[in-house]
């Protein structure tokens, strides 16, 4: 055969769909009959760059905004695949774009069962071959209502990344018994009465080991709160699963009946390293583990507290599951057959002629909103948000506001991605009826949250604070107040009377207040800073990450400096500090292509990573800075950005400097918010300290 061009188009790069492509295309890069390359409409993240690299793939990441270009690479791939879930890119590519001429195989990553992440007439019909990651998906009814003809071009292939790197595992002798869970930690995915069914086993020295995110830290406090926190580890995000599946007795994975999951990539691993799985009888559970057989398949939640509780009983029984389990994952879920089974779909459709792919809506290109992206992507599911465009009246427009704060029933709702309004929302803010939906579900769950809160003295403490923060925004004496203020206290060099724990800190205290504040929020287990100066600030940094560590939050923290010169009296001083050995420093450039590579691999063995820019403050200097580390950055922590105030002071303030206004961290944050949507900035935050060396400079990775 002659070599064969393949287009993958991915929403984005990371995660699982991303470790399974990867690895995909990482053991096929050998196979001279095809050519891969990858699309990415948003991101690729700096892992999956990394192997790109590593496996000489071509791949081109936030084509979004590239649309000729990516016609044109559909126009002359042989095949162009498509990697599906809802998202608003996706969609908005496919509903407003007429592709030119291709062979297209679209391959699906949900289960189709529950909005957002459904399947639709539309999106079944539209490529030559649909191709499902689970055979459950042929359940759905949408599949169910196709015409005997319309069903031809369905085929199903279990997406895996392969098992072969945990199939070798042997179990490490540990205290207790453990029940691991690896995975999507948020209810969005987790039953929502995860921890109530995990309180109820009863066993002696049990402990539940739940590996992932993003929601862990609220989960853990649910735990505390009820009192059973001794009974969970939560360790976060892990690079290395490895470790902890040698440890784990059984696999515990209680997923919400609505979750959306096809062929979980750490079920088939926990099954490939001989670890029991314990599920509930979801579609997805029920064909990839067999009950009695590989596993056990629980018909309730007393069902699967009964089977953990009989498993650890029986020891017999748990080693004949155990080794059943790996023999099936091995070969079942074996990357070698998936990449059969696909080249047995490219072959087929190569066979095919390239047709035009046109999306089947009434309106022109220019005519569809954002509105009708988010609709098209629904089906007959949208029909209450389609029920209030029509509304002809008050009482019709309440009457589908209700039905649609019901959708606030089922976690995947109330999450900022994953297809839903907010989802949509934040792709395209410009859209009124995408934020009223946003702002009607998200005011619903505030108000119940605040209800719960007027029970807890502290939780309501802490909503009174951000309102009257946010109540500063709008206070205009305050503001000239402050304006005023900051711009005698630069004059007076305020932020350099300071220490830390005896080293001179240059920062506001406020600051430093708020960094306090983050980090103890964030948990980071390591923080980066650009700029050393005297050292203050990293002896500041490495005492917070000493309280995390005694607490228990984290087990082992580091600060990493670095700095274009560190003068010797100012290392000898900080390598002299009692908490010395928190601290590494790298000397040299923050924007050297080999120091940011340095700083890459040392953040690679770390869980979550906050990171503060505070060193060169020209605008070229800081915006380099923030693409080279924000994508180090975890979900959910920040990236602060130093003396973003600059730009607010008279000119002429900062002369013998090459930086001003108009040249400062502030324009390159306002840059840097232009190309990237990963981050917003924490307004919140500056408004409670009013005096701060970094307005706009509080940047919260959001996704």
């Amino acid at each position: 055969m002659i070599n064969k061009y393949i287009l993958h188009i991915t929403p984005h790069l990371g995660g699982g769909v991303g470790r399974v492509l990867l690895n995909y295309l990482s053991k096929v890069k050998e196979n001279l009959s095809f050519t891969h390359r990858v699309a990415c409409l948003e991101y690729a993240n700096e892992s999956a760059l990394d192997v790109a690299k590593d496996i000489g793939l071509m791949l081109s990441d936030k084509m979004a905004g590239k649309e000729q270009q990516l016609l044109k690479m559909i126009a002359e791939a042989d095949i162009v695949l498509i990697h599906w879930w809802n998202h608003p890119l996706l969609y908005d590519f496919l509903v407003r774009t007429q592709l030119p001429p291709c062979r297209l195989v679209m391959w699906s990553h949900t289960s189709g069962f529950c909005p957002p992440y459904v399947f639709t007439e539309k999106i079944l019909q539209y490529p030559d071959i649909f191709v499902f990651t689970t055979p459950a998906s042929f359940e759905t009814k949408e599949v169910q209502n196709l015409s005997d003809e319309q069903k031809k071009i369905l085929r199903v292939v279990w997406s895996t990344g392969g098992v072969e790197h945990v199939k070798s595992i042997k179990p490490k002798k540990h205290p207790g018994f453990n029940i691991g869970y690896i995975g999507t930690v948020d209810y969005a995915k987790l039953h929502p009465n995860f921890l109530n069914i995990c309180n109820k086993v009863n066993i002696p020295d049990v402990k539940f080991i739940v590996c992932g995110g993003p929601s862990e830290k609220e989960i853990k406090k649910e735990a505390n709160e009820l009192g059973i926190a001794e009974k969970f580890y939560f360790t976060g995000l892990v690079l290395d699963i490895t470790e902890y599946l040698s440890i784990f007795d059984i696999f515990g994975y209680p997923l919400a009946p609505y979750h959306y999951g096809t062929c979980d990539q750490v079920l088939a691993e926990s099954m490939a390293a001989a670890v029991v799985p314990v599920v509930l009888q979801n579609r997805m559970e029920k064909y990839m583990v067999k009950d009695g057989i590989t596993g056990i398949v629980a018909k309730s939640e007393n069902d699967y507290i009964q089977a953990i509780q009989t498993l650890y009983n029986n020891k017999i029984l748990r080693d004949s599951l155990s080794q059943n389990a790996r023999e099936y994952a091995v070969k079942i879920f074996s990357i070698d057959k998936m990449m059969r089974k696909l080249e047995a779909i490219f072959k087929e459709v190569l066979a095919i002629s390239k047709t035009h792919k046109k999306w089947n809506i009434a309106k022109k290109s220019n005519e569809i909103s954002a509105k009708d992206i988010f609709l098209e992507s629904l089906g007959d599911y949208g029909e209450d948000f389609v029920y209030y465009c029509n509304a002809k009246s008050e009482d019709e427009k309440i009457k589908a506001m209700k039905r649609i704060i019901k959708f606030n029933e089922l976690a995947i709702w109330k999450a900022d991605t994953r297809g839903t309004v907010h989802h949509y929302n934040s792709f395209f803010p410009d859209d009124e009826y995408l934020s009223f939906w946003s702002r009607l579900m998200r005011d619903v769950e505030f108000n119940k949250k605040d209800k719960a809160c007027k029970k807890n003295p502290l939780k309501q403490f802490r909503i009174e604070a951000i309102e009257r923060a946010k109540s500063y925004q709008n206070n205009k004496a305050l503001q000239e107040a402050q304006q005023n203020f900051m711009e005698q206290i630069v004059k007076a060099k305020y932020a350099y009377n300071f220490f830390w724990l005896g080293v001179p800190v240059i920062q506001a205290p406020q600051d430093l207040q708020a960094w306090q504040e983050i980090i103890w929020e964030v948990k980071p287990d390591l923080i980066i800073e650009t700029g050393i100066a005297y050292g203050g600030s990293l002896i500041f940094n490495a005492s917070m990450l000493a309280i995390l560590e005694v607490c228990g939050e984290i087990e082992k923290g580091d600060v990493l400096g670095i700095d274009i010169e560190i003068r010797p009296h100012n290392k000898e001083a900080i390598l002299a500090h009692p908490f010395s050995n928190k601290i590494t420093m790298f000397e040299g450039s923050s924007i050297d292509k080999e120091i940011v590579r340095k700083v890459t691999d040392f953040a690679k063995r770390k869980k979550r990573v906050l990171v503060c820019l505070d060193s060169n403050h020209t605008h070229d200097h800081v915006l380099a800075e923030l693409r080279a580390y924000t994508p180090l950055v975890s979900i959910g922590s920040y990236c602060v950005v130093g003396d973003t105030g600059i730009e607010d002071l008279p000119v002429g303030t900062t002369s013998d400097r090459p930086w001003g206004k108009g040249n400062n961290p502030k324009t390159a944050v306002w840059k840097f918010l232009k190309e990237n949507n990963n981050f917003e900035i924490d307004k919140i935050i500056e408004s409670k300290l009013i005096l701060t060396g970094s307005p706009d400079g509080y940047l919260k990775r959001i996704k």
